[in-house]
């Protein structure tokens, strides 16, 4: 345990969720951490709560700052973190106590450059501590690219992977993007990598909320996501143009992302839903003929391509 492993940990109003938050942190079975508590402008008690947990455990960091969002937040993490290793977790969600303990013996072992894990998602109220069963395994990082962000076993969130902190370098969050940063940060980290270690635990606990369930409606920051995906086919053409069949299926994760708040309004937006269904048929064809994207994500497709009706029947 000799290696110090930064965890980078954005606040903003979870006061209801921190302490089951910092309570997993605390106890983790790994202990040479910094705590590293960034408040992004907090108007409940997070910051008192945070102050309590200073004074317990010296390994607690508390930057305050004003509120400019989860981007500028992580950053700072990253501008005052010490760690050779660090990772994320997000304030309303927890980890299980041997989370860092056996992504760090993962990443030595195989003298990887990040170690990612699988994540299991728990309700408000839950509170897990159970027995873990896992295997790892090397990959490379093209390999970890395409089953990262089709889903295969994991996600393209920062949270639930460690990172060497070789693979920064200059990279930080863009703050421009208010939706989808999380892809943008993990794919080019991923790219900075050399060897990845998969690890298919689910030691890392995503909280389901319904105020951030896909109930939710539409708002203009989601049209974001269209940018995002136009940025990551220039990627994609300029680092792995065969891959660009990737670049699609964002474009289609990102259309139905919006549709499906869409669908929620009280008022149809009607020339927003065609804007973004002709997209959506823009690159279904290059998806649907590829053999590497799940079935399942076929089949969402296709619904929401043939009507709104059938899609919400089956969703």
């Amino acid at each position: 345990m000799s290696d110090l492993i930064s965890v980078i940990v954005p606040i903003f109003n979870t006061a209801n969720f921190l302490p089951r938050c910092l309570n997993s942190l605390i106890s983790q079975t790994y202990s040479n951490l910094e705590i590293i508590l960034i408040d992004d402008g907090s108007s409940d008690s997070s910051v008192d709560i945070c102050n309590q947990y200073a004074r317990k455990d010296n390994r607690i960091k508390l930057f305050k700052k004003v509120n400019s969002g989860v981007s500028d937040t992580r950053n700072l993490g990253l501008e005052n973190m010490n760690g050779k290793y660090f990772l994320f977790v997000d304030s309303d969600d927890y980890i299980h106590k041997d989370h860092i303990k056996i992504l760090h013996s993962d990443i030595i072992r195989y003298n990887a450059d990040m170690c990612i894990s699988s994540y299991k998602k728990v309700s408000d109220n839950e509170m897990l501590d159970e027995i873990l069963k896992f295997e790892s395994r090397l990959y490379n990082k093209i390999d970890v690219m395409v089953n990262m962000i089709t889903n295969k076993g994991y996600g393209w969130e920062c949270v639930a992977k460690l990172f060497s902190r070789d693979v920064l370098g200059t990279l930080r969050f863009d703050s421009s993007e208010r939706i989808g940063e999380d892809f943008v940060f993990s794919y080019k980290a991923v790219h900075n990598c050399k060897n990845i270690v998969i690890n298919s635990m689910k030691s890392y606990y995503y909280i389901i909320r319904e105020s951030s369930a896909t109930k939710s409606g539409y708002t203009p920051s989601y049209d974001n996501l269209l940018d995002t995906a136009n940025k990551f086919k220039i990627f994609i053409i300029d680092n792995y143009p065969n891959l660009i069949w990737l670049s699609s299926f964002f474009y289609i994760h990102s259309c139905i992302e919006i549709l499906i708040r869409l669908y929620n309004l009280n008022v149809r937006d009607f020339i927003k839903e065609k804007k973004i269904k002709n997209i959506l048929k823009e690159h279904a064809i290059i998806v649907l003929k590829t053999g590497l994207v799940p079935i399942k994500f076929k089949i969402k497709l296709l619904l929401i391509l043939i009507s709104k009706k059938n899609y919400l029947k089956f969703t």
